[in-house]
């Protein structure tokens, strides 16, 4: 998607988890596959050295190191969340409260800004009864991040699991969890 709209050159697309691999992310399309947390932080830095946005040409010089923020989740607890409610409905019904969480990791020094997204796909808002919010919600988050960081940091837009395992392991087909990502995707 990202090659056919010409964004390709400035959005790159790193996939991981336990059922994927590199074979799969070439298959797809992306730019790299992580096999962990850690490698995806390598896996952004080789990319990061191809990638250079104009205004920020000084921050991604060789040898730089970029600061992205901790958990999200862990904050959006920490200032109320119950468990089993839905964090990215925050983005809607509370947007101070991600801003919040923004801002502390932007005045703790995070270049690197995550949206409250993680699990803002259509087929994971299912499980709140949402999947039709998802463009709104992942929206508003981008624009909840902008509106504390401006153009002082880069937003990444967090796209978790979708919670459903893939056929022949379970009953979620691949055409349909491409066009959930899709629209998380898009809507980022």
């Amino acid at each position: 998607i990202l090659h056919e709209r010409g964004l390709a050159n400035s959005i790159k697309t790193i996939i991981g988890g336990a059922p994927l691999s590199d074979e799969y992310a070439r298959e797809i399309g992306a730019d790299a596959y992580a096999y962990d947390a850690a490698n995806a932080v390598v896996k952004i830095k080789e990319l990061m050295g191809v990638w250079i946005v104009d205004f920020h040409q000084q921050l991604l010089k060789p040898g730089n190191v970029l600061v992205a923020d901790g958990a999200m989740g862990t904050m959006l607890f920490k200032a109320g969340l119950k468990s089993g409610e839905c964090p990215e409905l925050l983005n809607l019904e509370k947007p101070e409260i991600p801003a919040d969480v923004a801002r502390q990791y932007f005045n703790a020094g995070s270049h690197i800004i995550f949206t409250n997204t993680f699990g803002a796909s259509p087929v994971k808002l299912a499980d709140f009864g949402l999947a039709d919010k998802a463009v709104e919600i992942n929206s508003e988050a981008v624009r909840i991040v902008r509106k504390v960081v401006g153009d002082k940091a880069f937003i990444a837009g967090s796209c978790g699991p979708s919670g459903k395992m893939l056929q022949p392991y379970g009953e979620s087909k691949p055409d349909e969890l491409f066009s959930s990502f899709k629209i998380q995707a898009e809507a980022l």
